[in-house]
């Protein structure tokens, strides 16, 4: 199935088209926090989850291009293209994070503890004599609902600064994408 270029005309913002893609990148994001997770049982996990990060990249790219092309006409200036990689970013890291919830509340509920054990060794190197504190302080941000929303912080960080990238390459880029004049019809979704 594909995707009209009707449903993304002139009256349609930014954002509508960002939440279209951007869902699809947050599945993404999810997955390769999964095998992250897992890479600790599976090592070889690591390079897939480092592929599935380039595709994240390569498929935020690939949706500003989309956006250029086919909404904006062919002209993007660089402001308009990082603001739409930003609300790209932002409904990608939000998928995301309700991947990770949902993975880290039913799925996978000792990783966390993992966390904990793998980071009270550095706290106790780091914060002797604040110790207590830094250990509340660490419970307080390991629970499946705030590493969630933690990790829309953090996936925000990275898509801003990789962004600037995405941007720059997404103004000066020549359509690639398929000409689908044949296939605008009414039965696209």
């Amino acid at each position: 199935m594909a995707i009209s270029n009707r449903q993304f005309g002139k009256d349609h913002g930014p954002l509508a088209h960002a939440m279209s893609f951007g869902w699809g990148l947050g599945f993404w994001m999810g997955v390769r926090f999964i095998l992250e997770a897992q890479q600790l049982n599976y090592s070889w996990l690591g390079v897939i989850g480092w592929l599935i990060g380039l595709y994240i990249i390569f498929g935020m790219y690939t949706s500003t291009v989309h956006y250029k092309y086919k909404v904006r006409g062919g002209k993007l200036s660089f402001g308009k293209a990082y603001l739409y990689v930003l609300e790209l970013g932002m409904c990608a890291a939000l998928v995301g994070a309700l991947v990770k919830w949902a993975y880290l509340m039913w799925f996978d509920t000792d990783y966390l503890r993992y966390v904990y054990n793998t980071m009270m060794p550095l706290l106790e190197k780091l914060f002797p004599t604040q110790l207590e504190s830094a250990e509340a302080a660490l419970k307080a941000l390991l629970t499946p609902i705030r590493f969630a929303v933690n990790s829309i912080a953090g996936e925000l960080l990275t898509t801003a600064l990789v962004g600037i990238l995405i941007a720059a390459l997404a103004v000066r880029a020549k359509n690639f994408l398929p000409d689908d004049a044949d296939n605008d019809s009414e039965d696209d979704i």
